[in-house]
């Protein structure tokens, strides 16, 4: 299993990969009970969701000849939704996710697990 360490860039560092401008590493897997409680007394505060947001399942992710990307979503009666080059560089969406906008309007992806086990259509 696999887990991620934070750490500082520097000028030899190559990292696996970056999070939220952070270098990360693999480790080992997802968090264990120690990543919980990070070394405190107590674990970490918990905390659950409750916000209403829009999405769309990604079906399938095209671009044309003029260097735009658009997704077709799995969903009946929506035709292609753009996305912008920022949006695909952070988010790098991939098809299955869910592309998601919040009430403020921030644009998002959610792989299908994540997205599936914390909403509920309504």
């Amino acid at each position: 299993m696999q887990r991620w360490t934070v750490t500082r860039p520097q000028a030899a560092f190559q990292p696996s990969r970056w999070i939220d401008g952070l270098a990360v590493t693999p480790d080992e897997a997802t968090a264990t009970d120690e990543d919980l409680t990070m070394n405190a007394s107590c674990e970490m505060p918990r905390y659950e969701c409750h916000k209403i947001v829009w999405a769309l399942k990604i079906a399938g992710i095209v671009g044309d000849q003029h260097g735009g990307v658009y997704f077709q979503p799995a969903e009946e009666g929506y035709d292609k939704v753009p996305m912008s080059p920022e949006y695909v560089a952070k988010h790098k969406p991939e098809v299955g996710g869910y592309y998601v906008v919040y009430a403020d309007g921030y644009k998002s992806f959610s792989p299908a697990a994540a997205f599936e086990s914390g909403y509920t259509r309504v």
